[in-house]
């Protein structure tokens, strides 16, 4: 009876140049690259869709936004006294001038302050 080879007989992979850098690990990616906060990213996709105003109320929950906010050249905040009258002046830009704006407001009490605003604008389709 012949025998037969249990070994495997797939040929090894030639040796890796030492300047072959195909294969990097993600750390050293990472490293070469500065890391870019969500808040930055946001109001750069809030600046691609056209945004002009932000109504709001800063707090705690979004400073981290509000500094990012402050660097762009595209979107002015309007300091308002209440979270709702920044969604009805955020209701009311966009059915003057067919624009999106954005209404921003805190946690909590201040998200709910922002809801009449909010429901008025959808109704309106404003």
């Amino acid at each position: 009876m012949p025998r037969h080879s249990t070994e495997c007989t797939a040929r090894p992979s030639p040796p890796r140049d030492a300047e072959d850098h195909t294969m990097s690990s993600p750390d050293q990616t990472r490293a070469s690259r500065d890391p870019v906060k969500a808040s930055d990213l946001f109001v750069e996709c809030l600046e691609a869709e056209g945004i002009e105003y932000i109504f709001g109320v800063p707090g705690e929950e979004n400073a981290d936004f509000m500094m990012s906010l402050e660097r762009s050249e595209k979107i002015r905040f309007v300091l308002t006294r209440h979270e709702q009258g920044a969604a009805f002046m955020a209701e009311i830009y966009g059915r003057l001038t067919g624009n999106p704006a954005v209404c921003l407001g805190t946690l909590g009490p201040g998200a709910t302050n922002l809801i009449t605003g909010v429901a008025d604008s959808n109704m309106d389709r404003a």
